[in-house]
């Protein structure tokens, strides 16, 4: 195995300096001595041999990372629509792609009333952090990012808050560890979040005015730089890790400026000075990877691949380049020296999620589900919240139960032979005497299309002994480059020695470009550029040959399919925390305080919020919109659009409640005083909650007996319903035999009620 695993911080290759015989001036058309990559494509041929294998994966992979402490892989699973009932963390051997552990995620409680249940905190994007021996995770779906130990996979910390308005980030999607500053970062929909790995304090990034999602990000730890595409502007941020201010902006290029882009991902590869960033574009336009300068971040070029570009990630220690279709489910190996792709690895029929490198060879997930009705150890109950193993889940509230999918696993192994290119004969060259007869210039005699072309000198000298300014122009100064007749100029040497270089005029820098089979001319002079100097010309005559073929560019792109590994199973769910995550508990509400137990109930139900500053006020009367609400929530918070105009004359559109007071009117519960008001502030009593419960049963059949309380007489106003919550258990009354019918009811007693509706009766009217 030979690929090498690439961390964040990365080392620059050695870098081979060339250097001109003289020191060159002020052309911009130029080309000057500089530092070149150790591995260049014209300085050896390569073949490129791809293998893969895949086994099967987790139902609804998302991501992966690699531990390099523990030598482990982890990916993450997250099966189907909320409810989610299938999700995992998994921690697999590289090797073998085994699965050794997988996690029974920690639950939330979701929905609300009749329609609440347990949902599992679904993971999607994972980081290690070594140093500490966890993986970080983000909890896309309930804006959350948590912290699990990578031995024991027990939960030890999460973001997620169930009594706060909003959550410290929105819908992550990737986290990355940086050790150097011993910070998390956190893409999300509004950019990129930092954590502290040990306090886990977040600070907010500003990216810039319209921020939009962040997505897969590259961390450069050694030049404290990241890297963050946004989708939505079509921009690459980079960020400063330790200031946390962004340093520069990349435009994203658009090879079709009419379609849509979408950046996804990107990645770096220093010796190469090159940034990679994939985009999905739309509609099979601009999918692929395009090229920036890493130090400038300007456009160099496009490399087209798939019909929705994803996840990338490299391999610099070989300049190899991998990138995932979640369209048509493959994943592209580009040679990043040359720009090109080389191998397409077949993952599947859709949905290649992500793509890593590790030292044991590049991996893949999809979400395509090849693996069809399979048995996991790591499904929850609705109901009850209870871990189990099935092979069915419900994708979506309310859906039948349907089979779970597994995805698939792959792992890629790549082989690199690097060779010498065959030598060719030394191109002929030719040598002409100057008109001073003294001084001499060489060049080729054919040169090659595309190629820069080299013209040196001896015995350039001026009167005083110095080296002569050197001028060079083509076809008698007739042929430009960018514009500019003179198109190299350079000091010679104290000899009187020079070399001069200068771009091949092309179609795309001259205005009159040389072409494969024309003859052209070298004008080599001297005398105007420097006091003193002699004045003198030479003409070389060169002709223009063809390119040769490179073997990268003549290879074509291998197909690879992956060989299957026997899968070897889910080993059982490991519990990560006893904890229901969104079990809620008020301030002021005790084990003490009386129907604590049914408040915290009703709130776990979702059935009530209580304030912004995390209180129930139990001792507080309960207004009418407030019941309305209840009510509302009570019976799942029914899919209902409010009407454009109000039914009560005291209750506007901007009324917290007016969808739940109008529900209620629309339904029959409540249909408010004679007057045309629903008085929403008004405190609710006891005789009317009493109806109120009646007719959200249904208005069962049921024939009133016997007074059941002192104060309540058949004829009056809410006998019946009042005997109907007595003799359904849902009221006892006072100690003293009364009901009390007019008094108002507090928020602890509403609990009450509340509770003992609910484990009795479902809300069956629905709106009109």
């Amino acid at each position: 195995m030979t690929i090498s695993y690439q961390r964040p911080r990365r080392r620059l290759k050695n870098l081979a300096v060339g250097a001109t015989a003289a020191s060159l001036l002020a052309s911009a058309l130029m080309v000057p001595a500089q530092a070149a990559p150790a591995k260049s494509a014209a300085s050896s041929a390569r073949s490129v041999e791809v293998s893969a294998q895949q086994t099967q994966g987790l139902p609804g992979q998302y991501q992966m990372a690699y531990s390099q402490k523990n030598d482990k892989l982890w990916v993450t699973g997250s099966s189907g629509r909320p409810p989610i009932e299938t999700a995992t963390i998994a921690r697999v051997n590289p090797s073998t792609m085994k699965i050794e552990a997988n996690a029974a995620m920690p639950t939330l409680r979701t929905g609300t009333g009749q329609n609440a249940g347990y949902q599992y905190n679904g993971a999607y994007g994972i980081a290690a952090d070594d140093a500490n021996n966890t993986v970080w995770v983000t909890n896309t779906r309930s804006s959350a990012v948590s912290v699990f130990d990578q031995t024991t996979l027990k939960q030890i910390w999460t973001s997620y808050d169930p009594a706060a308005s909003e959550q410290v980030v929105d819908h992550p999607r990737e986290v990355k560890i940086d050790d150097a500053t011993g910070r998390a970062f956190v893409t999300d929909g509004k950019g990129v979040v930092a954590f502290d790995l040990t306090t886990h304090e977040a600070q907010r990034i500003d990216v810039g005015e319209g921020a939009g999602t962040g997505m897969n990000s590259f961390l450069d730890e050694e030049a404290g730089r990241l890297y963050t595409p946004d989708i939505s502007r079509g921009v690459v941020s980079v960020i400063d890790t330790k200031t946390l201010k962004v340093v520069q902006t990349i435009t994203v290029h658009a090879d079709d400026s009419s379609a849509g882009l979408s950046p996804s991902d990107v990645t770096v590869d220093k010796s190469l000075n090159e940034i990679y960033v994939s985009s999905q574009g739309k509609g099979g336009k601009n999918s692929g990877v395009t090229v920036y300068d890493l130090t400038t971040g300007e456009y160099k070029k496009s490399i087209p691949f798939g019909t929705q570009a994803l996840a990338i990630d490299n391999d610099e220690a070989r300049d190899l380049v991998y990138v995932t279709d979640f369209g048509k489910g493959e994943v592209g190996v580009i040679d990043a020296r040359t720009g090109k792709v080389v191998s397409s690895v077949d993952t599947g029929s859709r949905a290649t999620n992500d793509v890593l490198v590790t030292p044991e060879g590049a991996f893949a997930v999809d979400k395509a589900g090849a693996y069809a009705n399979q048995s996991v150890p790591f499904t929850l109950d609705f109901t009850s919240g209870t871990t189990r193993t099935s092979n069915t889940e419900q994708k979506g509230y309310g859906a039948q139960l349907s089979p779970i999918n597994a995805d698939t696993l792959y792992k890629i192994d790549t082989k690199v032979t690097e060779t010498s290119p065959e030598s060719e004969a030394p191109a002929e060259e030719q040598t002409v005497k100057a008109s001073d007869g003294t001084a001499t210039v060489t060049s080729v005699k054919t040169v090659r299309e595309g190629a820069e072309v080299t013209v040196t000198g001896t015995g350039w000298k001026a009167q005083d002994g110095s080296g002569s300014n050197v001028s060079v122009k083509l076809d008698k100064g007739k042929t430009t480059i960018g514009g500019d007749a003179v198109v190299a100029t350079v000091d010679a040497s104290a000899q009187g020695e020079f070399s001069a270089t200068f771009p091949f005029p092309g179609s795309g820098n001259s205005n009159a470009a040389w072409t494969v089979g024309s003859t052209h001319t070298i004008h080599v002079l001297s005398g105007s550029g420097k006091e003193g100097d002699v004045a003198r010309n030479a003409v070389l005559t060169v002709g223009v040959a063809a390119a040769p073929a490179s073997a990268d560019e003549a290879s074509e792109v291998s197909q690879v399919s992956p060989q299957a590994t026997a899968f070897q199973g889910y080993p059982a769910a490991t519990k990560t925390t006893d904890k229901v995550l969104t079990d809620r508990d008020f301030k002021d509400v005790t084990d003490s305080t009386i129907f604590a137990k049914e408040i915290r109930s009703i709130a776990n139900k979702g059935i009530t919020e209580g304030w912004d500053d995390n209180t129930y006020r139990p001792w507080a009367n309960i207004e009418r919109g407030q019941m309305a609400a209840y009510i509302y929530r009570m019976a799942g918070s029914p899919s209902y659009t409010a009407p454009a105009s109000p039914q009560f004359i005291d209750v506007s559109k901007d009324d917290p409640f007016y969808k739940e007071i109008s529900w209620l009117h629309a339904t029959g519960i409540a249909q408010g005083w004679s007057d045309g008001t629903f008085r929403p502030n008004a405190k609710v009593e006891r005789g009317a909650m009493a109806a109120f419960f009646y007719r959200a049963a249904g208005s069962p059949q049921y024939r009133a007996g016997n007074p059941a309380f002192s104060d309540v007489q058949r004829g009056e106003t809410f006998y019946k319903e009042i005997a109907w919550l007595q003799d359904s258990g849902i009221t006892k009354g006072y100690d003293d035999g009364t009901f009390r019918p007019w008094t108002a009811i507090k928020r602890d007693q509403m609990a009450a009620f509340v509770d003992r509706f609910s484990g009795r009766y479902k809300v069956t009217v629905s709106a009109q």
